[in-house]
């Protein structure tokens, strides 16, 4: 009969397996290694990077719509403004007196197209005609929050073109 010291073996504190190795702790620890937690972390990094820069380009989309909604009603009133004036399109928002224009041009910047603008410059208000009937105006409008400038000009055919 074995004694239980030779059961324990020589070290006295393990099991011995069949390639003669002694198992001290037979449970193991769960994790992960830090090479799969900075892969990990890569992945998230690109992603990121990926991510935020159309986040923001989507934040600042509600303000160019706006920009061009006034623009929009610009058009309208200036439609009105010309039929009543002998064709003569008006060189100035002022001038256009219809609620639509005052609303939706609240916070969006309007100038000339002779006009130096920057996006983050206000407008001028002021809008480019030819002062002769033949109807033909132009501007620039655009928001400070948004992304770009957008040209609304009769004489080329510009529709609200992003000119940056």
């Amino acid at each position: 009969m074995k004694s239980p010291s030779m059961e324990m073996g020589a070290g006295g504190g393990g099991q011995h397996t069949a390639q003669g190795r002694t198992m001290l702790n037979t449970r193991r620890i769960q994790g992960f290694t830090l090479l799969e937690l900075l892969a990990v972390m890569a992945i998230i990094g690109i992603l990121a990077a990926i991510l935020i820069p159309n986040l923001i380009g989507l934040r600042k989309r509600p303000h160019d719509l706006e920009a061009l909604q006034c623009g929009k009603a610009i058009v309208e009133a200036q439609i009105t403004y010309a039929s009543e004036h002998q064709g003569v399109a008006a060189d100035s928002v002022e001038l256009l007196t219809t609620r639509d224009v005052h609303v939706a041009c609240q916070r969006a910047e309007v100038a000339g197209l002779n006009e130096l603008t920057a996006q983050d410059v206000e407008g001028t208000n002021n809008l480019s005609s030819s002062g002769i009937p033949d109807g033909l105006y132009g501007f620039k409008v655009w928001s400070l929050q948004g992304t770009g400038t957008f040209v609304y000009d009769r004489w080329s055919g510009q529709r609200f073109a992003k000119i940056n």
